[in-house]
């Protein structure tokens, strides 16, 4: 098969090409950004037309986003770039993690809180050297006032079969190429239910595509460096 070229694809396989959305208002002046929501920067619209462009000829049966207005946006731009009409879905299941009442405040200000809280991290790179899916959801629910933000087995379980059920339906139809937009931490958690080589300091660009095979009823992961 050549490179870019996915239309050899086996029919007992299909693929999930999922795509963290284009950078954000909130993104470039460091802003928590979970539930809350903000536009896509200029650079941001331009480097998810880039990202539109590489998957030009993948001829996506579907596709799939989360319900916030930055990752519709980027799907709606990923599809003006398909030569057919491809249906949108959008869904809470596929948001980005919940900060509750530490939405929209300066990542700062959220470091601040949680060194307050746990005094062993005492730098911001403290943090991201030790925190993992488990001990960052617990310590975000403990900084939540409101009660909305879910822990972190909660959100993989209901994201894990959400993808794994569209991903049924499409393979039973014979559609191959899946299209999904979600968000950075969203999809990492999906990621580390396949391999947990994951992390939560995985590194995931904004606009980065993630390749997934889904076959025999299992995922894997084709395109990230574990």
């Amino acid at each position: 098969m050549l490179k870019g070229d996915y239309s050899a694809v086996p029919p007992n396989k299909c693929k999930i090409f999922i795509v963290r959305h284009g950078e954000t208002l909130f993104n470039k002046l460091n802003k928590i950004q979970g539930w809350s929501d903000s536009p896509l920067t200029e650079l941001g619209e331009k480097r998810i037309g880039n990202v539109a462009k590489s998957l030009s000829k993948n001829n996506f049966c579907h596709a799939y986003s989360s319900d916030s207005g930055r990752a519709v946006k980027t799907c709606e731009i990923i599809l003006a770039e398909q030569n057919n009409q491809v249906k949108h879905s959008k869904t809470d299941i596929l948001r980005e993690w919940c900060y509750g009442s530490n939405e929209g405040s300066a990542k700062a200000e959220f470091i601040r809180k949680i060194i307050a809280k746990v005094p062993q991290y005492n730098r911001e790179n403290s943090l991201q050297e030790n925190f993992s899916f488990h001990s960052f959801s617990e310590i975000v629910e403990q900084l939540d006032r409101l009660g909305y933000p879910e822990n972190f087995p909660a959100i993989q379980r209901k994201v894990d079969e959400y993808l794994r059920k569209i991903a049924a339906r499409h393979l039973n139809r014979g559609e191959q190429n899946i299209l999904v937009v979600s968000h950075g931490l969203t999809i990492l958690t999906f990621l580390n239910g396949i391999n947990d080589r994951i992390t939560f300091q995985t590194p995931l660009k904004n606009g980065e595509v993630i390749e997934v095979e889904y076959a025999a009823e299992k995922f894997n992961i084709l395109n990230k460096d574990l």
